[in-house]
């Protein structure tokens, strides 16, 4: 094992409503989980996450996610984040 030094990381904005990247990079295939009070976002790291390119697609994903928000007249607006949930009954 080892002794990461971080194993979460975490996100916010005052620009723009940090949900819109949520649904944003979820709609990207990433699995990030929303905060509240104040409203962000995190990803917790796992070691799929230090694949070769993961990283950096994350990354790529997360800035081309904001810089298509911040484009947008009503970045700011919405206090709710597109969650689609799919519970499997056994």
């Amino acid at each position: 094992m080892c002794n990461p030094e971080v194993s979460v990381i975490a996100f916010d904005s005052t620009e723009f409503n940090i949900l819109h990247v949520l649904d944003e990079m979820s709609n990207r295939g990433w699995h990030l989980n929303a905060l509240q009070n104040p409203s962000g976002m995190h990803i917790a790291v796992t070691k799929m996450h230090t694949q070769p390119g993961v990283a950096q697609r994350f990354v790529k994903d997360l800035r081309d996610c904001v810089k298509e928000i911040m484009r947008k007249d009503d970045r700011k607006m919405g206090k709710t984040v597109n969650l689609k949930i799919k519970f499997d009954i056994f």
